[in-house]
Formats: C-alpha cells, sequence, structure tokens
C-alpha cells in the first residue's frame, strides 16, 4: 500500500477538550481500562528530516489514551505521551535538523495488529512552532480509516481486549 501524506494538525489538550466535550485522556472510567496493561497494539512513530530518521515514540511511551474523536481528517486516538518521552521527541526533533528548518519534516506512523497502518505525514507548521518553543505538551491523534478501528487501537493501547 502507498501511503497516504498530509499535515499533521496540532491539537492542544485545551483545544480537544473544549471541541470534544469532557474527553478525559486517563480513561478511568472507561471498565475495558487496565492499570499499567501493556498495550497489545504494537506502533512506533518515526520522524525524518534533513539530518536523519529516528523512532521518537513506541508504546512504553503512552502515558494516557484519550477517547475516540473525529475532526476534518477523520477518526482519531488522543494519545498523551510521557514527559520523559516528550522531552526526549523534541531532542531528536532537533536532532534531524527540524529545529533548523521547520520544514521537510515527516512523522510515519507503524502500526501493527488489529488496526494495520502505516501513514506518513508532513509535520504542521503548528507543531513545527510548538516545539521549536517549547510549548507542545506531547498530545498526538492517532487517525484511523473508521470509528471502529479508532476504538479498536484505543482499546488495545490500553492494554485490553478487541472485542
Amino acid at each position: 500500500m502507498v501511503p497516504r501524506r498530509r499535515a499533521i494538525v496540532l491539537v492542544s489538550s485545551t483545544a480537544l477538550l473544549a471541541t470534544a466535550g469532557c474527553a478525559g485522556l486517563d480513561g478511568d472510567d472507561d471498565p475495558e481500562h487496565r492499570e499499567d496493561a501493556p498495550p497489545l497494539v504494537d506502533f512506533s512513530i518515526h520522524i525524518e528530516g534533513p539530518n536523519g530518521e529516528e523512532m521518537i515514540f513506541e508504546p512504553a511511551d503512552v502515558a494516557s489514551v484519550g477517547e475516540v474523536d473525529e475532526d476534518d481528517i477523520g477518526p482519531h486516538v488522543p494519545v498523551q505521551f510521557t514527559d520523559e518521552a516528550v522531552e526526549d521527541a523534541i531532542e531528536t526533533y532537533e536532532n534531524i535538523g527540524g529545529d533548523e528548518t521547520g520544514e521537510d519534516i515527516q512523522l510515519t506512523v507503524t502500526i501493527e495488529g488489529d488496526v494495520a497502518r502505516y501513514e506518513t505525514y508532513d509535520i504542521s507548521p503548528g507543531l513545527a512552532s510548538a516545539i521549536d518553543e517549547g510549548d507542545w505538551d506531547g498530545e498526538f491523534l492517532i487517525h484511523t480509516d473508521s470509528e471502529g478501528d479508532a476504538r479498536t487501537l484505543r482499546i488495545g493501547l490500553e492494554g485490553g481486549e478487541p472485542e
């Protein structure tokens, strides 16, 4: 399958909560959420720029998973990464030359399991700017083809069994 290129839209936690109602990122009200459960979905996010390519996120970097939502791109699952993972990602962004150009930076999201997906996105100017200025809060939206895939992905990221 040929990857589709899309722009990543920066959505802060505040904006997400304002547009999605009371969509929390902790999953405590979800009966399928299990504390400290390992994700059943394997994924990685790589970043590529003028100075190379590196992995920036993997399942161990997930702090919390939000409710399935939809925006103008489609259904997605908001993922909040740990503070340590965000710090490492910002350093990696600088290492691959993102802080020098802010352009020609791509993110590749690979998901294996019940919701297999491989997508390459151009980083949005808003996200690049937020990273450069130290304003990025570590929230990332993983888009899927359908709401059902987003629900399966969410449950898998939380360590629950997909239905």
